[in-house]
């Protein structure tokens, strides 16, 4: 389940490594970003609306899960 959440969180627009770690440092594990309220999320630095949205919509977990199938 980790693998999957680390690709979903590479494949999100706008999260580099920077992002990633602050996003982590925030929320403690990768499960706890994808599970993590909208407010939450905003209140991380430089974590804007856009990149909230995306975490919120799993839709780059359905892509994460179909790169892990294809591997």
């Amino acid at each position: 389940m980790n693998r999957l959440l680390q690709i979903a969180l590479t494949k999100i627009k706008g999260i580099g490594p920077k992002n990633a770690r602050n996003l982590l440092a925030h929320c403690g594990s990768m499960e706890e970003i994808f599970k993590a309220k909208k407010k939450q999320l905003l209140a991380i630095p430089n974590i804007g609306q856009v990149t909230v949205d995306a975490i919120l919509s799993k839709e780059y977990l359905q892509q994460a899960e179909e790169e892990l199938y294809f591997i």
